[in-house]
């Protein structure tokens, strides 16, 4: 058994060599899965931690039971429809924006401390739980700001009010597919 996890470990690090992560990446196996049943199973590889300034956007639904803004159409100019996000995907769990120069389109991180949000509209799963990637971008993330997705309507709005705006750290990871 040892033998094994040997052999695996030296598989990973030949990996990180060749693709020029640093040595001093972090790994670890993903906990429960979040992801669809028959996904392949990852290795996450911590490339790196960043601290950021956090917030949630949603996506607001006509005849809601309140408004940020106080109606549909300024909470529309706020946070958009939810269409369709910068990279022309549709916004859903797991969908962040931020600065593309900080971090780039299609990046994957998790929050730290962060399990006091429940995010899902009807599996309620903790944030820090989540792998995020960043899909979306606009004018209120700009540096070392980030901006997820909370959800849509009333659901979505009271997720992203209860967050407000925070200080944490994130941590950006690759996900390895294991064979």
């Amino acid at each position: 058994m040892q033998k094994k996890n040997v052999i695996a470990l030296s598989i990973i690090f030949v990996f990180l060599f060749l693709t020029g992560i640093p040595a001093d990446a972090s790994v670890e196996k993903q906990q429960p899965p979040i992801s669809p049943p028959g996904t392949p199973k990852t290795v996450r590889v911590v490339l790196k931690r960043i601290p950021v300034i956090a917030t949630m956007y949603y996506a607001p639904e006509k005849g809601q039971e309140r408004y940020v803004r106080g109606s549909y159409k300024k909470d529309v100019q706020l946070n958009g429809k939810g269409e369709e996000t910068f990279s022309g995907t549709k916004p859903d769990l797991g969908t962040a924006a931020a600065d593309w120069q900080i971090l780039k389109k299609g990046t994957n991180f998790r929050l730290l401390e962060c399990d006091d949000i429940l995010l899902g509209r009807y599996h309620h799963i903790p944030a820090q739980n989540i792998i995020f990637e960043v899909q979306d971008t606009g004018s209120g993330v700009k540096g070392r700001r980030i901006d997820l997705f909370a959800g849509r309507g009333d659901h979505g709005r009271k997720i992203a009010e209860k967050f407000g705006s925070r200080k944490m750290v994130i941590e950006v990871i690759q996900c390895i597919p294991q064979k």
